[in-house]
């Protein structure tokens, strides 16, 4: 995959994770996989908040000169567990399998979502070194902690 990464850096993990191989098996032996429609019309609400704001995060990142929108990238890569394009990839198919009804193939969806909150607390940290006004530190940390707090229940949901 070498040509897809053109010379980033990256952990064995986040390449596995590309490829689609999981190593490790989380779900709990003699589970059904399927989920009911309340659930999945609840993880269908929270993934559109989520997915929202990552789409929002995104276009505003694209804006940004070129050498600050790498950094940026391969922060969110690092600390997400996996690219943007491939978080709004995930996020789409968990969308489209909701909106079908598929409790089955629900259950299959495989993303680091606990690392999309360790970003989420890591961009709170970023801002609190760099944000000096507080009515506007004040102002991120809200919308990144509401992000935080929906990332988390959509992890908590998908892995139940």
């Amino acid at each position: 995959m070498a040509s897809q990464f053109n010379g980033q850096e990256i952990g064995s993990i986040q390449a596995l994770h590309t490829a689609e191989i999981e190593l490790i098996e989380d779900k709990q032996e003699g589970t059904t996989g399927i989920i009911d429609e309340e659930l999945i019309e609840e993880i269908l609400q929270v993934n559109r908040k989520v997915h929202s704001i990552l789409i929002e995060q995104h276009e505003g990142w694209k804006k940004r000169p070129l050498f600050e929108r790498m950094w940026v990238f391969r922060d969110f890569t690092k600390h997400a567990g996996m690219s943007v394009d491939k978080w709004l990839e995930v996020l789409t198919k968990v969308e489209q399998i909701c909106e079908r009804g598929e409790s089955q193939a629900l259950s299959q969806v495989r993303a680091p979502f606990n690392k999309l909150v360790i970003y989420i607390k890591h961009m709170q940290d970023l801002a609190k070194g760099f944000v000096k006004d507080k009515k506007k530190l004040e102002e991120s940390l809200g919308y990144l902690r509401s992000w935080q707090k929906e990332a988390e229940k959509l992890e908590n949901l998908i892995n139940k």
